[in-house]
């Protein structure tokens, strides 16, 4: 985790995430009894509708609302939805997902 190479020493940004916020909610999950894959597709799933949820708020603010004006917000969501899973990495996800 602690790498003296880099400065003066640092924490990569890998493993940032993993201590806060996915270190409680798996844990959480873990004592609530559910699988690893369930816990896993919740945090990735969560992280989407997020993202979707961001770029509904974004087109909302820039004043596409209505309904003539419903065509750019669904697939604005699908593709910005489509375009965070390209990383797969889920600590990376949220700046990304947080982004709009």
């Amino acid at each position: 985790m602690w790498d003296p190479h880099v400065g003066m020493g640092t924490v990569t940004h890998q493993t940032i995430g993993y201590a806060f916020p996915m270190g409680p909610y798996y844990w959480i999950l873990e004592k609530l009894g559910s699988p690893a894959w369930v816990s896993q597709r919740l945090w990735l799933g969560s992280l989407l509708f997020a993202a979707a949820l961001g770029v509904l708020f974004l087109l909302r603010t820039f004043g596409l609302r209505g309904p003539g004006v419903w065509w750019p917000r669904w697939p604005s969501c699908a593709r910005r939805t489509c375009s965070t899973t390209a990383a797969r990495i889920s600590v990376l996800l949220m700046p990304w997902a947080a982004l709009p």
